[in-house]
């Protein structure tokens, strides 16, 4: 049996490289953060969790700083997962289907940002799927 956060990846489509074919540790890919990246606030312990992201092949919870407010995800990508992602044979881009379909499946992460109120800015949004998506249910997306 696995550890929680192990997983054989032999039968799962590589997203970066050699990650593939091997049962790999997260902390292999991923550092934990051990203080806010805004205030500095020490330790996870303090960290209220808000709901667990897919990447890769782990999830990876989003926080909130019980001090300031901001929210991010307490592990962060390292150097080797940067440089596998921006190798010459890594392939992320797919063409951006805009079929209604392609559209409702990324549902779930469009409520969880709540009703259109606003702005919503997706950087490294990939081939644009999921701004098409938030235009499309009213979010003033880019």
């Amino acid at each position: 049996m696995m550890k929680s956060n192990q997983l054989c990846t032999n039968d799962l489509v590589s997203t970066a490289g050699d990650i593939a074919g091997h049962h790999a540790d997260i902390s292999e890919y991923f550092e934990k953060r051990t203080s806010c990246p805004l205030c500095g606030c020490n330790g996870p312990h303090n960290w209220i969790a808000l709901f667990s992201v897919q990447q890769i092949f782990w999830k990876i919870r989003v926080v909130e700083c019980p001090l300031c407010g901001f929210c991010f995800k307490d592990w962060i990508p390292n150097k080797l997962l940067i440089l596998k992602i921006y190798s010459s044979s890594y392939i992320h881009l797919t063409p951006c289907s805009r079929s209604s379909a392609s559209i409702q499946a990324l549902g779930s992460r469009i409520q969880r940002m709540g009703p259109p109120h606003g702005r919503h800015l997706d950087y490294c949004c990939g081939s644009g799927g999921f701004v098409q998506a938030a235009v499309s249910v009213g979010w003033d997306s880019y």
